[in-house]
């Protein structure tokens, strides 16, 4: 669930992932999941796991509030293109084939 959490705030770019050294990642190979340290997160690469932290942005309140804003503006220009692109299709298919001596 935190994992979703960060990939989303990863997705916006307010969350870097920064992997951990060997180290780090032999030593959290001998714990049990449960008992990694709460910013540690694991994930298979390339067959592997490897441990890694995502690291916070140092972006002010205001400037992540307009990022946000931005990316939903962002996703609702999408999603009315979309809307009118099948609107005029239905629109089309419509008078295409229900429309009598309509010929395309």
């Amino acid at each position: 669930m935190i994992n979703d959490y960060y990939a989303g705030l990863k997705e916006l770019g307010l969350v870097d992932v920064l992997p951990c050294t060997d180290e780090e990642n032999e030593q959290f190979k001998q714990m049990p999941p449960g008992d990694l340290p709460p910013d540690v997160f694991t994930n298979y690469y390339s067959g592997k796991q490897q441990y890694f932290r995502y690291s916070e942005t140092s972006l002010p309140e205001d400037k992540i509030q307009t990022l946000i804003l931005m990316k939903t503006m962002w996703y609702s220009k999408v999603t009315r293109g979309c809307a009118v692109f099948f609107v005029v299709f239905i629109i089309a298919l419509f008078l295409l084939f229900f429309l009598p001596g309509f010929v395309f």
